[in-house]
């Protein structure tokens, strides 16, 4: 999600500023290994960096449980103790996701659906669905989605952006880097939240 509302502007910039740096981009909701070669630069919300790569702490990323605020309005008002009668949009069997829900103020709303990608869990959010857990900056780009009242946000993950340790001196790397971290940089407060 970062990557299609965040990082394509500062990566269509670039390209103009650059025009002959061309860009290969993968996208994952995995962690690409620079150690194994499987990736040169990567921008990734983690807890802790386990790789050997020159990197870039930007900032906390803040998650927390967002909602749209019509699904704010019409449910949390009727909802019982701990959250019954609500719900929550699920992963399937993910245990960091029972996890959560568990640390949560609303531990006995139901968890429904099994979708796989975050960015679906964004949309389905947007639409009233249920209430997720996604980063606090969509409320940005989402102004329909709000955080859910009485919840907290978890700044463990932080945003790192990293290199292979032997292009640190390559032009055309360095000046991507330096791009996209100025970029996201900008977004600092979005990231962090409140």
């Amino acid at each position: 999600m970062t990557a299609h509302y965040l990082l394509a502007p500062a990566l269509a910039d670039f390209a103009t500023l650059y025009p002959e740096i061309e860009i290969e981009l993968k996208l994952s909701y995995f962690i690409d290994s620079i150690e194994k070669d499987e990736t040169d630069i990567s921008i990734c919300h983690v807890v802790d960096v386990e790789e050997d790569a020159v990197g870039r702490k930007l900032f906390p990323l803040s998650i927390g449980v967002f909602a749209s605020r019509d699904y704010i309005d019409r449910e949390l008002p009727e909802a019982g103790p701990k959250g019954k009668g609500l719900t929550w949009i699920g992963y399937g069997d993910v245990p960091e996701l029972q996890t959560m829900i568990d640390a949560s103020p609303f531990p006995q709303a139901r968890v429904r659906h099994a979708v796989q990608d975050p960015q679906m869990h964004l949309h389905l959010a947007r639409h009233g669905a249920g209430m997720a857990f996604v980063a606090n900056w969509v409320t940005t780009v989402f102004p329909e989605v709000q955080r859910v009242p009485g919840t907290v946000l978890d700044h463990r993950r932080s945003t790192w952006i990293l290199l292979h340790g032997d292009l640190r001196r390559v032009r055309r790397a360095r000046l991507l880097v330096d791009y996209l971290s100025a970029a996201l940089l900008e977004k600092r407060a979005d990231f962090i939240g409140q």
